[in-house]
């Protein structure tokens, strides 16, 4: 018995920025939908059948191979990847084998509705039922003929977030929503007067990058973990903290990029981490101890911050100075032992929201978003990046200065930033500590994104 879930995503692809763009409508359709069988989810590949019909499948306007008459099974099936019973498809996609195009006549019927046969390869083909109306399509090939799109009529929520991130995209002038851009150029980093594993100081040349402005919550955890678990990953740790609007901890290292790659497949982005050099197959399950090589670095979806992105985000513009704000620190800076927040005396961990410190936090004191923007990069929680540590790093003078990635050995990654538990010395921008990668700590992490 094959079951089709009723909420489905059926839309014209980039319908909502015709007006804008001048061009032509692409008759092409992105369908999302959910198959079971035999009670359970559907994995693997379905053959799959598709017409566009009247409400009393009597006419045919449109099937995938061009034989459908009267509401009838076209003959060729379109084969399509069926992961937990979720699929999707680009109908009107010509290059997709027997995948034939969409002409424009078909989106001038009111009356037009969707029919699916799915074939699981051992039950035979089968229609699932009900058809589905298709009412956006209509307005998409109409926009074409009209100046503009009157507003309100298309809305973000009848897109999907794999297609709203394909059409909007992030730019230096847009960047993602909770995101920070960090421009390309030079920074120094590390303090000449430092301890032995942050001296001499160097210059460094990054790339443009986005980051995020707040410290990962457990909300915000949960939601993507949820999906996530439902979506073929696996975590050694679900998280912790303090509130759900408190940084999430308790987590290793793996648990944290396997959930930045489930963040991107969510949201309809690439993910960056791979179990091998071919970048073959997503990071999903297990612990592997990825080197740089396994990471795509021009992928848009999100993925930890090397050391030297996140210590010039920190720094947000300022140069030489110990903390983010400049060369001293007060208790109404950030949370840190002894800063005397209402959280100081609290259960174990002793954070603050992200963002506490936005101008209303206790004790009292001005906004301490850096000059990016950014939240908390000194204190309330230490943040995992991608480095691997490496003590001697500074003194190698033959180490990468352009988009440095650090070591591909060794058995612990750098943590940043200090924490509610550190003392305020510990809090610099400079300051590099480190974790074993699979221990379980009161440590957390922000996310960033390659600007493509």
């Amino acid at each position: 018995m094959f079951l089709l879930n009723p909420r489905f995503l059926l839309m014209a692809l980039a319908f909502p920025f015709y007006s804008l763009l001048n061009a032509a409508v692409p008759l092409v359709l992105e369908y999302s939908g959910r198959v079971s069988s035999g009670g359970s989810p559907f994995t693997g590949s379905g053959s799959f059948r598709f017409a566009f019909v009247d409400s009393t499948a009597s006419t045919t306007f449109w099937s995938n191979d061009g034989t459908s008459t009267v509401g009838s099974e076209p003959t060729a099936a379109v084969t399509v990847t069926v992961d937990d019973g979720f699929y999707s498809v680009y109908l009107g996609d010509d290059s997709m084998t027997n995948m034939t195009v969409i002409a424009e006549s078909v989106f001038q019927n009111d009356d037009l509705y969707l029919r699916v046969w799915f074939d699981d390869g051992s039950a035979g083909s089968q229609l699932l039922s009900p058809d589905q109306r298709v009412v956006p399509a209509a307005f998409a090939i109409r926009a074409r003929e009209a100046d503009a799109v009157a507003e309100g009529v298309i809305t973000e929520a009848m897109l999907s977030p794999a297609l709203l991130n394909k059409l909007l995209g992030a730019t230096s002038s847009n960047p993602p929503t909770g995101m920070a851009i960090v421009a390309a150029g030079s920074f120094t980093m590390g303090e000449d007067a430092g301890s032995y594993d942050r001296s001499p100081s160097r210059e460094i040349t990054l790339a443009e990058f986005f980051i995020d402005t707040h410290e990962v919550d457990k909300d915000t955890w949960v939601t993507t973990y949820t999906w996530a678990i439902a979506n073929g990953y696996d975590f050694d740790n679900a998280g912790s903290a303090a509130a759900s609007t408190h940084p999430v901890c308790q987590l290793n290292w793996y648990d944290i990029v396997k959930w930045c790659n489930a963040r991107s497949e969510q949201d309809g982005l690439t993910p960056a981490y791979y179990t091998n050099q071919y970048l073959s197959t997503i990071y999903r399950t297990g612990q592997e101890d990825l080197i740089s090589t396994y990471v795509k670095w021009d992928a848009d979806g999100y993925r930890l911050p090397t050391e030297a992105e996140w210590e010039k985000a920190a720094r947000g513009g300022l140069s030489a100075k110990t903390y983010p704000w400049g060369d001293t620190i007060e208790t109404s800076f950030a949370n840190y032992n002894g800063s005397g927040d209402d959280f100081e005396a609290a259960a174990l961990p002793r954070t603050t929201p992200v963002g506490y410190y936005n101008g209303s936090q206790l004790p009292s004191g001005s906004d301490m978003a850096n000059g990016l923007g950014l939240y908390d990069v000194a204190g309330n929680i230490s943040e995992w990046v991608w480095d691997r540590y490496q003590r001697d790093l500074y003194k190698d003078e033959t180490a990468t200065t352009t988009d440095p990635l650090g070591p591909d050995t060794g058995t612990s990654r750098v943590l940043r930033g200090g924490s509610w538990g550190s003392a305020s010395s510990m809090l610099g921008c400079a300051i590099r500590d480190f974790g074993q990668t699979g221990n379980v700590s009161y440590s957390g992490f922000r996310c960033v994104r390659s600007q493509k």
